[in-house]
């Protein structure tokens, strides 16, 4: 939710809480940072995983050339969790200004 006060002022950013969650707003900020940290080495790991000269099914190692067999499931899975990770972390980095001089 993003609301102004003025022209001046910086937009209040908060994201609200799913029903039950009792945190305040900064302990769900750190949360999501935390989340969005675990989510990106997750895709890392596959991506080793997917780009492995294992799973070549051709490797020229004279030109470095790889040739990959992917599914078509897969590489819109891959391309789902990029884009998802970069929307969260557009989100979290709007938010950011709400903790500045913490030290955090």
């Amino acid at each position: 939710m993003i609301t102004q006060t003025n022209s001046t002022a910086r937009p209040s950013i908060t994201m609200p809480a799913l029903p039950g969650d009792n945190r305040d707003e900064r302990t769900r900020y750190f949360g999501d940072v935390w989340e969005l940290a675990r989510m990106a080495s997750i895709l890392e790991v596959s991506l080793e995983r997917a780009l492995s000269t294992n799973r070549a099914i051709r490797h020229d190692k004279e030109n470095g050339i790889r040739t990959l067999n992917f599914a078509d499931s897969a590489i819109e899975d891959i391309l789902f969790a990029i884009g998802n990770i970069c929307e969260r972390a557009e989100l979290l980095h709007a938010r950011a200004y709400l903790f500045e001089g913490e030290g955090a």
